[in-house]
């Protein structure tokens, strides 16, 4: 059945990012206490095998709420097949 736009007036997945984490692999540390800044590049090092030609892995920083609300800080994606690294384009 098509919604033909209609959930679109639902604001749940623009808000909260829980529904993204229901098919993915998530790493959760202790609740921060004190207001804290993010700020820089964050780096990430997969080691991966495939069973396929090739693969996207998206990665997300989240804060989630006392209540379980789910905001999106930062993200990115890769194609498997383009992951090779411009070493002169990394900011030191």
């Amino acid at each position: 059945m098509e919604s033909i736009g209609a959930l679109s007036i639902v604001d749940f997945c623009g808000r909260d990012d829980r529904i993204h984490e229901l098919g993915g692999l998530s790493f959760t540390s202790s609740p921060v206490t004190v207001p804290t800044t993010i700020s820089g590049p964050i780096s990430l090092h997969l080691n991966t095998r495939y069973d396929t030609t090739d693969g996207l892995w998206a990665v997300t920083v989240v804060d989630v709420a006392p209540d379980g609300l789910a905001m999106q800080l930062a993200g990115g994606q890769i194609t498997a097949s383009l992951r090779a690294i411009d070493e002169h384009q990394i900011s030191r």
